[in-house]
């Protein structure tokens, strides 16, 4: 029987019909694939996302997925609620996809970019998708 990773725990869930070779990853689903389907749909509609990173709960303005040079997922957001050890003031963070657990949309919106958001990161060697900022 094969697995996929759930987001909001990293458990692995059976998939029903399917079959997996043993020492073989096919039929594997890569958690962060699924979160990065979640964090476009919430930057496409600028929806907040709630999550749980380092153990703390976050609330961010989602602005930009990619991958960066160190070839991570990562999500560049703007937490406005929440806690972190580096610094718990509301600001631009980097969150590592593969590192954010029980992630959801919020209902709430957001209308505009936030201040300093660029939307060529030359930090991103790939862009999933990215915040439509008003010409």
């Amino acid at each position: 029987m094969a697995y996929y990773w759930t987001c909001s725990n990293n458990a692995p869930v059976p998939r029903p019909g399917s079959a997996l070779t043993p020492g073989y990853e096919t039929g594997f689903i890569n958690v962060g694939n699924r979160v990065k389907e979640i964090v476009c749909n919430a930057i496409t509609n600028r929806r907040l996302l709630s999550f749980t990173y380092e153990g703390f709960e976050r609330v961010v303005e989602p602005h930009l997925c990619g991958q960066n040079d160190a070839r991570h997922d990562v999500l560049l957001g703007w937490m406005v609620r929440g806690h972190s050890n580096s610094d718990p003031r509301p600001g631009w963070r980097n969150y590592l996809l593969t590192a954010m657990r029980n992630v959801q949309i919020l209902d709430e919106t957001f209308d505009q970019p936030r201040p300093g958001f660029k939307p060529v990161d030359s930090r991103m060697t790939t862009v999933y998708c990215r915040l439509e900022v008003p010409s």
